[in-house]
């Protein structure tokens, strides 16, 4: 018992080295101890999800079960200054796009507010001076400015195009410039909504696409896309859009009503990721109090950012005053101990006193015992003398049973002696006529292998049966010369002789019908 209560205090005494501990990633609060937290805040509720996120303590990688994320937005809503940027196009393969577009746009135009800001223009090829968009093309109003507009929008007139370059980028630098110039207050979010559909204009030997994101990171612009699906995806603006946390959508042409849909909920959501949302991730270290050194890496891969923490965990001292819960546990658990050993030492004292008594004991019973041993040895004595003597008639019976076998050996020898000297042989005939010898003075009739005459039959037991010339049983002599015997051996079916069931030993003379089973042979000498 007392072993089990020392096991039971160690166990606790090193308990605490699995305790968590939270600290943030600001400051160290000891009095806290053992808690962790870390706070972060970024506009794109992505950057926190599980697989962007690496946590590691003291160069040991945490998985994503090891700590928890809660987040929180802020209670307050940003206006939206928003560039909306349509591509138009005189190829008459376009006039389906722009209705589409145009779809799309007056479902969508209504998740803004009428606090909101927008400004629209269409592109189509550069003009000479290498732009997409320029100032006097821009329609600014509320969202009903816009739609009025939008309802206008037909096929561009040919001849007053410029081309010099592909549009795509160079409207996306253009509108960034143009949004990045405008003067907004801090409650303001700018934002740009883009609808292409052309296959090969992606392509710009002016702009490239890592030229838009560097400068939508730079100016903290998202850009969202509708892109319709002429031949393929391979000319997406999802990188533009992922990368600057805004969205891409491909346009369903089936159904314009679920991607204006898709894009009411991006409007309703530029205004949440620009405020902003705080994310307490929560961690439970596996390193204990004792002053140990403990270094936290935080980095996140969407953002590219880390920061890190070192400090010494407190002392043991220092941790069980923190707290007056473990302050009284280790007081009583130290009170504990010292009852137990004084329990144990008492009981020690007790246990060595009943030891003198029992070994006192044991002596008186040692010469008991030992006159007990001397009677049983002289008893020993005499029942190996008996053993000895019945020895002795065992082997003079064992003598006589050898003798008497020697000559039952004799007896059989002989007796197939006589019926190798026959001078004629004895035969078995079943019903086919076919003729078996019986070859030897021990004839056996049975089913499997091993026996002379072998039926292979049901009915048949394994060893049927016995035919026997010159019957002779262990304590006879030989009955008359010549004469065969039949014998059962304990068959299932039975031996028949002339139909009379076969008991003990039966005479066979020559024509006697036997019955195996359900198989007739005659005997014939």
């Amino acid at each position: 018992m007392w072993r089990l209560l020392c096991a039971l205090f160690c166990f606790v005494m090193l308990l605490p080295a699995s305790f968590s501990q939270n600290l943030r990633l600001e400051k160290v609060n000891a009095e806290n101890f053992p808690e962790l937290q870390v706070f972060i805040h970024d506009r794109n509720p992505e950057s926190t999800d599980n697989a962007n996120i690496i946590l590691s303590e003291n160069t040991r990688k945490l998985n994503a079960e090891d700590y928890k994320i809660s987040y929180s937005q802020k209670d307050y809503q940003f206006r939206q200054l928003t560039f909306i940027l349509f591509e138009n196009s005189f190829w008459e393969s376009y006039n389906k796009q722009r209705d589409y577009f145009k779809k799309v746009i007056d479902g969508a135009l209504s998740s803004f507010s009428e606090e909101d800001e927008l400004y629209f223009s269409q592109f189509d090829w550069t003009n000479k001076e290498g732009k997409a968009v320029w100032e006097e093309n821009i329609i600014k109003g509320d969202y009903e400015d816009i739609r009025t507009h939008v309802e206008t929008i037909g096929k561009p007139d040919k001849s007053s195009r410029k081309h010099k370059f592909s549009e795509i980028n160079t409207a996306l630098i253009d509108a960034l410039e143009i949004l990045h110039a405008a003067e907004v207050d801090s409650m303001v979010t700018k934002s740009i909504i883009i609808f292409s559909g052309e296959v090969s204009n992606i392509h710009n030997p002016q702009f490239s696409q890592g030229d838009v994101m560097l400068s939508a990171k730079q100016k903290n612009i998202p850009v969202y896309s509708v892109r319709y699906p002429r031949m393929s995806d391979k000319y997406t603006l999802k990188k533009v859009c992922d990368e600057t946390h805004g969205k891409h959508m491909r346009a369903d042409t089936e159904n314009p009503e679920e991607t204006a849909d898709a894009l009411s909920d991006c409007i309703s959501d530029i205004s949440l990721r620009a405020s902003g949302t705080l994310f307490t991730l929560e961690y439970e270290t596996s390193v204990g109090p004792g002053g140990k050194v403990v270094e936290l890496v935080f980095a996140d891969k969407s953002s590219k950012n880390s920061d890190n923490i070192v400090f010494n965990t407190v002392s043991w001292f220092e941790w069980l005053i923190m707290s007056t819960v473990r302050l009284v546990s280790f007081i009583a658990i130290i009170l504990a101990i010292i009852l137990i050993l004084l329990f144990v030492f008492l009981r020690y004292k007790r246990k060595r006193k009943e030891e003198r008594m029992e070994q006192d004991e044991k002596m008186n019973k040692l010469k008991d015992e030992q006159d007990k041993i001397k009677a049983d040895n002289e008893k020993a004595l005499q029942e190996q003398k008996e053993g000895f003597d019945s020895k002795q008639r065992e082997q003079e019976m064992l003598h006589l049973k050898n003798a008497a076998d020697k000559e039952l050996r004799i007896k059989n020898e002989a007796s197939q002696k006589r019926f190798l000297n026959r001078s004629r042989p004895c035969a078995l005939i079943d019903n086919m006529g076919n003729s078996i010898v019986i070859s030897q003075r021990a004839f056996s009739i049975g089913r499997t292998e091993g026996n002379d005459l072998i039926i292979n039959k049901n009915t048949v037991s394994k060893k049927h049966a016995v035919i026997l010339f010159e019957k002779n049983a262990e304590e006879s002599e030989p009955q008359v010369n010549g004469l065969f015997f039949l014998k059962d051996l304990g068959s299932s079916n039975g031996t028949f002789v002339n139909r009379n069931r076969v008991q003990d030993f039966v005479e066979i003379k020559d024509g006697d019908s036997i019955l195996v089973g359900d198989v007739t042979i005659t005997f014939r000498t």
